[in-house]
């Protein structure tokens, strides 16, 4: 999902591929990362911490030259100078201390900060540990699982034997049986007892012990945390062929757009400038998350061009082609059948629109009631 730079026009918006600008957020913030990697690694810091930082280098003249992402944890503290300018102290892996500002009173930002939620909106908070205990459960479910099935000796319970054992024969017979029972593939093998040892079953069953249920529960609960459908982490269980378009529509609606809302307007405060927002702005296009399968799709897109909101070449450009050689394609059409309509005086109704080749007569003035039993004698 692109990044993009827009100019205000008097015609609307149009992308500013000649500011340098527009490729730093596009394609490469800095020499050594992506704009997706940048994005993504942001993103990343910020679901996690609650905030996502990232350096921006300018050039002599003020101009934006490289963002560079900064990690979180090493981000000590926030607060205010004397001008009531907002400070970031961020530590530096040779433990060396940066300074650096936000924007204040028309001075350019030198850090993007992009925040989570915040109730004083200067910081925000981190989704993990709000939610700690729901995240604590599990990785005790994990840990649990991992524990059961990689160490579960089965046949599973208690070796009784008749008489009196020495520490050496204990430590021996446990030995021998986990060697030959512990572990995935051990497991189910044919146990012999012999000198009156006997055997009870103890093993528990997970799915008896409510282990999957719970698991399940909670992959719906982090999923909760971050708003993401179920479905999306491959918990398929109410995902059906009918709503599953449905359900990527809402994660589109609900869940990235007011994340690409709040990346845009970060970057229009801190890497653009207060002072050029009137000219500028950034904008993400979910389009590729909203496409359906090709018949919709083109189903779609006929009716836009039928109806003269794309032309030819706007669909191409969205399927990926190039326009059309010969020119064509770039026409906008407008049905025959559709007529600019008339605007109505104040308490009359607006005439109707002029049918093609049928002569309309002008409508009778108010107050007279049209008569057409001919001629009447004068009284």
């Amino acid at each position: 999902m692109a990044l993009d730079l827009y100019r205000r026009t008097p015609l609307g918006k149009m992308k500013d591929v000649d500011q340098p600008l527009y490729w730093i957020l596009h394609d490469l913030p800095n020499p050594e990362v992506t704009s997706y990697e940048f994005r993504n690694a942001l993103m990343g810091h910020l679901i996690l911490w609650g905030n996502a930082y990232a350096e921006i280098q300018r050039n002599r003249a003020g101009d934006v030259i490289g963002l560079w992402p900064l990690l979180p944890n090493r981000m000590q503290r926030i607060d205010r100078d004397e001008t009531n300018r907002l400070r970031y102290w961020y530590r530096l892996p040779d433990g060396k201390g940066l300074i650096l500002k936000g924007a204040h009173a028309g001075e350019p930002s030198q850090i993007l900060h992009i925040r989570g939620l915040a109730l004083d909106a200067i910081r925000g908070y981190s989704p993990m540990r709000l939610l700690r205990d729901s995240v604590g459960l599990t990785q005790a479910l994990e840990e649990f699982g991992s524990r059961f099935f990689g160490n579960s000796a089965l046949p599973g319970g208690i070796l009784q034997a008749k008489g009196r054992l020495t520490d050496k024969q204990i430590d021996t017979l446990k030995q021998r049986w986990e060697e030959a029972h512990r572990g995935l593939t051990q497991a189910h093998r044919v146990a012999i007892l012999e000198e009156g040892y006997t055997w009870q079953q103890l093993a528990v069953n997970p799915d008896n012990a409510q282990f999957i249920q719970a698991r399940t529960y909670q992959l719906r609960d982090i999923a909760r945390i971050f708003r993401i459908s179920p479905h999306l982490l491959q918990d398929l269980e109410r995902a059906t062929f009918s709503n599953i378009e449905q359900l990527s529509i809402e994660f589109v609606r609900y869940t990235m757009k007011p994340w690409m809302t709040n990346w845009a307007q970060a970057i229009a405060r801190d890497v653009i400038g207060v002072s050029n927002l009137e000219t500028y702005f950034v904008d993400f296009d979910p389009s590729e998350l909203l496409q359906g399968d090709l018949r919709s799709m083109m189903q779609a897109y006929t009716g836009a061009i039928q109806w003269g909101v794309y032309s030819p070449d706007d669909v191409r450009g969205k399927l990926g082609d190039n326009p059309r050689l010969d020119g064509a394609g770039n026409k906008y059409l407008t049905p025959m059948n559709m007529v600019p309509g008339q605007p109505a005086a104040p308490g009359q109704q607006p005439a109707p629109a002029p049918l093609d080749g049928v002569e309309q007569q002008p409508p009778d003035p108010p107050g007279i009631v049209p008569d057409d039993t001919g001629p009447q004698p004068l009284m």
